[in-house]
């Protein structure tokens, strides 16, 4: 487990040169830009805001005329397309599609314009539709909405809420107008029973009168105004809903011919990334109208690769180490083994300066506890073949998906081997299929015992795994406080807690109520036990009188201390918390038992056979789903809280190289 040691390497270059070292660095990947300081008159930064705007634009457009395209076009990537990686790209064909950026960029705006032409007829569109929507209950109507009347007539056209009869308007009308109306005929155009529409005629003389009537009634007149009658204009609604559904279709064969750019956005999406980085990285530089200062940090042993980049231009490098009270980023570096695991310490914090990578221990026991969770050798083996194919058969994948397919490898590895210690493959798989359908019983022995006929011995043997865990926190604390030449907090902070919970440890093993919880008698000489009790006593008051040792008044300091050592019971609560590799151990192995019971209860036979095969294949799909979570929650957990909460802190700044940054293309130097 290694933190990588950084350098501070400063480039004083003349500007003339600095489009190809900038290039050059670049593709190195290797120095973790700073953002410099102005001091003097001498130099002065560069304003990037407009440019890099410019750049994201143009990913946002490429971006979004890929999605298009996606969406219009069929797939040209797949379930697997994720482990391939990144396509190699070659200079050459660098260089092509940089020629035709241009061109590339007015597709992709051609692309938008006609999705942004889509989007108008379909408003559009839903507009007429709506508008139809509110004139077919006038359908029947035989004059256009505006029609106000004759001559020597005016009409009303209007709507109430609810299904109301004709002789009920009518007799309404009558008797609200009484001796002062002339008369009304009134046309009943629908009914139902969210509303009713008339058309009402009257004399003109009469208008006042019983437009006051119909409003008295609760009929509000219409207010869509047609010059034509609204039967009319549905059919015209629906040759022009037509129409612009024949646009969309011509606009969307168009679209799809631009099917074979595709390739071309998603480079324009990586070329204007890698630009905006760049001049990210322009607007930290200190710069003269002749030369310009790059500063960074790199990481030791990066020297000659730099030179090496550099070697085309005339630059000056300077390598120095960083001070102690600099924020130098963290890069870690770690073996095959432990190296999958860097993403899960990152997750919680990288290591603060002067801190021990826990990468390795962490490795060591979340692969551990996450076999002992899932526990089932089916499972284990699914998880080794899916991983270990993946790995075999994409060379290409990327790092970070590489790093978390050996992770779940390794956590396939134990799995499958805690699940012969168990007994477990798919459950009791092989027990019910031989048992149902050949008539004779094989059962897959366990190499050790089987958690679900003895359940208080996987309880016992979680707590001990949950003491050794938390045990290897305090010595990690140790080893660092020792590195540092902290021997204070090596005695204070780890000695006396072990003294403490080690001599507690003896003393509870023999006692009976461990007798009575494990159903094992613990018998230790009565030399260790007073051995124990003293161990325990000078622990508890070392604890006591130097767990407050940073305040300088004695009453305080005794209750800081008081305080520390009531901190032993949250040990008790970490140990309890260990209860869940046994609670998950026995929910998969239950629940897969149940699930080849369902599968087998039709019997024998070809019949019952395939109803096995599909219970089997869902039943154990939902529980290796589910179990599968579980595991990789609640082992992140027992690393986060019980193991990092002894000695970890974090913190630290993660190492962020200026680099090629890509989401679709990787470029081949070599050629």
């Amino acid at each position: 487990m290694a933190v990588v040691p950084m350098q501070r390497v400063t480039v004083l270059a003349l500007r003339k040169d600095r489009k190809g070292i900038l290039e050059a660095l670049q593709r190195t990947g290797a120095v973790d830009v700073l953002d410099l300081p102005v001091s003097g008159d001498l130099f002065e930064k560069a304003s990037m805001p407009e440019s890099r705007a410019s750049f994201k634009r143009s990913v946002a457009a490429a971006e979004q005329a890929l999605n298009i395209l996606n969406d219009y076009c069929d797939k040209d990537t797949n379930l697997f397309s994720s482990f391939a990686g990144r396509k190699p790209l070659s200079v050459n064909e660098y260089e092509i599609f940089i020629d035709e950026r241009a061109e590339m960029m007015q597709s992709a705006y051609r692309i938008l314009s006609m999705d942004k032409r889509i989007s108008e007829i379909r408003s559009e569109i839903v507009k007429k539709q709506g508008e139809q929507a509110a004139l077919r209950p006038w359908l029947s109507l035989p004059v256009s909405t505006d029609f106000s009347g004759t001559a020597s007539t005016a009409c009303f056209i209007g709507s109430a809420q609810g299904e109301i009869p004709l002789y009920e308007i009518a007799a309404q009308v009558e008797e609200k107008s009484g001796e002062k109306g002339t008369g009304v005929d009134i046309s009943v155009i629908s009914s139902s029973k969210a509303q009713t529409c008339i058309f009402a005629v009257f004399l003109k003389k009469d208008e006042k009168l019983y437009t006051s009537v119909f409003a008295e009634l609760a009929f509000s007149p219409l207010s869509i105004r047609t010059s034509v009658p609204p039967g009319e204009l549905i059919l015209q609604y629906d040759k022009d809903i037509q129409n612009l559904e024949e646009e969309i279709a011509k606009i969307s064969k168009e679209i799809r011919t631009y099917a074979g750019v595709r390739n071309a956005m998603r480079f324009m999406i990586d070329y204007y990334t890698m630009r905006d980085e760049k001049y990210e990285v322009i607007g930290k530089l200190l710069q003269s109208p002749h030369a310009f200062v790059l500063t960074g940090y790199l990481p030791s042993g990066g020297e000659e690769v730099l030179r090496h980049a550099l070697r085309n231009y005339e630059a000056y490098l300077q390598f120095d180490a960083p001070d102690e009270e600099e924020d130098t980023p963290v890069l870690l570096k770690n073996n095959r083994f432990a190296e999958p695991v860097e993403s899960v310490v990152e997750s919680y914090a990288l290591p603060a300066k002067g801190e021990i990578d826990p990468t390795s221990a962490t490795a060591c026991f979340y692969y551990f506890l996450f076999g002992l969770m899932l526990s089932d050798a089916g499972y284990g083996a699914l998880m080794v073949l899916a991983c270990g194919g993946a790995l075999l058969k994409f060379k290409n994948m990327e790092r970070s998906m590489k790093k978390s397919l050996k992770m779940f490898l390794y956590c396939g590895i134990s799995t499958t081997f805690w699940g012969l210690m168990f007994g477990s493959f798919f459950g009791d798989v092989i027990q019910v299929v031989s048992r149902t359908f050949f008539g004779h019983e094989v059962a897959l022995k366990p190499i050790w015992f089987e958690p679900v006929k003895d359940p208080m011995r996987m309880l016992m043997f979680a707590f001990a795994v949950g003491i050794v865990h938390i045990f290897t926190g305090l010595a990690l604390k140790l080893y660092s406080a020792v590195k540092h030449q902290d021997y204070g907090t090596a005695l204070y902070d780890v000695g006396f807690w072990y003294l403490l919970l080690v001599g507690l440890l003896i003393l509870l093993c023999q006692s009976s109520l461990f007798a009575d919880i494990s159903g094992m008698t613990i018998t230790f000489p009565a030399l260790v036990s007073t051995l124990a009790a003293a161990m325990s006593a000078i622990g508890a008051v070392g604890i006591l009188f130097t767990g407050g040792r940073e305040s300088k008044n004695p009453v305080k300091r005794l209750l800081k201390g008081a305080y520390a050592l009531y901190g032993v019971t949250s040990y008790l609560s970490d140990v309890l918390s260990y209860s869940r590799l046994l609670a998950l151990g026995l929910a998969t192995g239950i629940i897969a038992t149940v699930v080849n019971q369902m599968g087998s209860m039709m019997g024998g036979g070809i019949a019952g056979a395939i109803i096995f095969i599909i219970i089997f294949v869902v039943g154990h799909s939902i529980n290796f789903s589910i179990n599968l979570l579980g595991a990789y929650v609640h082992t992140n957990r027992l690393q986060f809280a019980e193991f990092f909460g002894k000695f970890y802190e974090g913190g630290g700044r993660k190492f962020n190289p200026f680099g090629i940054h890509t989401k679709y293309y990787r470029i081949r130097e070599d050629q």
